[in-house]
C-alpha cells in the first residue's frame, strides 16, 4: 500500500515513473495517479485524504470505533464516518473485519469477567431470595418455576 501511493505521489508531484516501469505500467500508474490529487504535499483521493499504511488505518480505526466519545459504534458508522474523510485501497473490507474482531475481543472479555464474578460463592439467605425470585403464579407447576428451582437448587449444592 505503501509502495504505491507513492509512486503515485511522485507521478503527481515530479511527473516521473520508477524506472523498471514499462510502457503498459505507466499507463496504468497514469490512469490510477489520475483519481488522485496532491494538496500541500498530502494524497487526496477526492476529497478525502489517502491513508498510506495499514498501521495508520487501524490507528484511525481504533480512534473513530472506540472513542470515549462514540463510544462502539456499529460497523456501518463507523465506516460511513470513516470513509466520509479518509481512504485506501480495500478499507471497507478491513474495517469490516477489524470491527468483528473488536466485537469478539468485547465478548470474550465480558464473558470472562462474568464467569469471574458468577464464581464467587453466595452469601447466606440468597438462596431464600432466589427461590422468591423464581416464583411464577403462571407456570405450570403450580406457581413454581421449574427452571428457576433447579437453578437454586444448584447454587445451593
Amino acid at each position: 500500500m505503501e509502495e504505491k501511493y507513492a509512486e503515485v505521489h511522485a507521478f503527481l508531484s515530479a511527473g516521473s515513473y520508477p524506472r523498471q516501469y514499462d510502457k503498459s505500467k505507466r499507463q496504468n500508474l497514469r490512469r490510477y495517479a489520475a483519481k488522485f490529487t496532491l494538496r500541500d504535499g498530502e494524497l487526496f483521493f477526492g476529497t478525502r485524504q489517502a491513508v498510506k499504511s495499514k498501521e495508520e488505518a487501524r490507528r484511525l480505526f481504533a480512534e473513530f470505533h472506540s472513542s470515549p466519545l462514540g463510544g462502539h459504534t456499529g460497523m456501518l458508522k463507523t465506516r460511513s464516518a470513516l470513509s466520509a474523510r479518509f481512504y485506501w485501497y480495500g478499507m471497507s473490507v478491513d474495517i469490516d473485519k477489524w470491527w468483528v474482531e473488536d466485537e469478539k475481543e468485547k465478548t470474550v472479555s465480558s464473558v470472562a469477567a462474568t464467569t469471574s464474578r458468577d464464581l464467587q460463592p453466595t452469601p447466606s439467605g440468597t438462596s431464600r431470595d432466589l427461590k422468591r425470585l423464581c416464583h411464577n403464579p403462571a407456570s405450570p407447576g403450580g406457581g413454581n418455576d421449574p427452571v428457576g428451582i433447579a437453578e437454586v437448587s444448584l447454587l445451593e449444592w
